[in-house]
């Protein structure tokens, strides 16, 4: 979500809010910047992963751009 019209305290303007259909559980990430939000997701992924020792199968977005943009070194 994002641009918001107010800042947060900690001057982020976007949020990234994942959840778990199964489980139900809620992860929400703020960011400052919109092109933060893939790199984010990787590090979700990888910590959620090695937590349950499964692989996420399946993502489902709004279909925003931050997942489709190429990734920039």
């Amino acid at each position: 979500m994002g641009p918001s019209r107010t800042k947060s305290y900690g001057g982020a303007r976007y949020y990234l809010s994942i959840v778990n259909d199964y489980s139900k559980k809620v992860w929400v990430y703020f960011h400052k910047h919109k092109n933060e939000v893939f790199k984010k997701f990787k590090e979700w992924k990888v910590l959620v992963e090695a937590q349950i020792g499964n692989k996420v199968k399946k993502l489902r977005t709004d279909n925003g751009l931050e997942f489709c943009e190429e990734e920039s070194n």
